[in-house]
């Protein structure tokens, strides 16, 4: 090889480590905690949302983004500050905070559909106890079915009813992070919160719809 070539090939090599790298950061959550509002769009959909709410520094950009990772405070629904750091560096299954995926609907089932296609078959043993103010029903699913340890949530008689599935986060351990989707407009908003927080479900759902209509997302009317 003559020392031409040689260099060439390391350069490319450098360059292609390089570009690895950088698209690895890209996907690397960072802190952010400027308020200011970014212009994006996701499924067509314009939409202005803070700085200090997207998770990935690769989605703090101005124009088109395939998805959004959003993470949020309840109770006023705002993203990181100093001043409130260390609740969003918490662990999952103790946190306050809500996370958010944003990202075009397309052919997806949400979860009020799956509850009646999917899940409502897979229902084993009876209904999960719970306190009569919850306004909510649980269910534990078939573990013959891939769900070991996991259950249904949701708000019974409702046309699209409130409905998150709780999981654990390891093998014989409580169910400990909640999920759930639904479709708004062109977009599948799922949120994901700790299994300890499921009692403030109406604040989550009412809370995270008003704010998600700030920034553009809102059901059709």
């Amino acid at each position: 090889m003559s020392r031409t070539t040689w260099i060439s090939a390391a350069v490319a090599a450098l360059l292609a480590v390089g570009l690895a790298l950088w698209r690895a950061d890209l996907g690397r959550e960072t802190t952010e905690t400027s308020s200011e509002p970014i212009a994006v769009t996701v499924a067509g959909l314009a939409l202005h949302v803070p700085k200090n709410a997207i998770r990935f520094p690769a989605q703090r950009r101005a124009g088109a983004q395939e998805r959004l990772d959003v993470a949020l405070l309840p109770p006023a629904w705002t993203g990181r500050t100093t001043a409130d750091a260390e609740r969003f560096d918490a662990p999952a299954e103790s946190s306050d905070v809500v996370w958010v995926t944003i990202r075009p609907a397309g052919e997806t089932q949400d979860s009020a559909e799956r509850l009646a296609t999917v899940h409502a078959r897979l229902f084993v043993d009876e209904p999960l106890p719970a306190d009569p103010d919850l306004g909510l029903v649980g269910r534990r699913l078939s573990p013959k079915a891939g769900y070991a340890g996991e259950e249904v949530w949701f708000e019974p008689g409702a046309v699209r009813p409130f409905a998150v599935r709780c999981y654990p986060l390891a093998p014989e351990a409580p169910p400990a992070t909640c999920i759930g989707d639904e479709k708004i407009g062109p977009l599948l908003v799922e949120k994901r919160f700790a299994r300890a927080a499921l009692g403030r479900w109406r604040e989550i759902r009412d809370g995270l719809a008003a704010r998600l209509a700030d920034w553009g997302i809102a059901p059709d009317r």
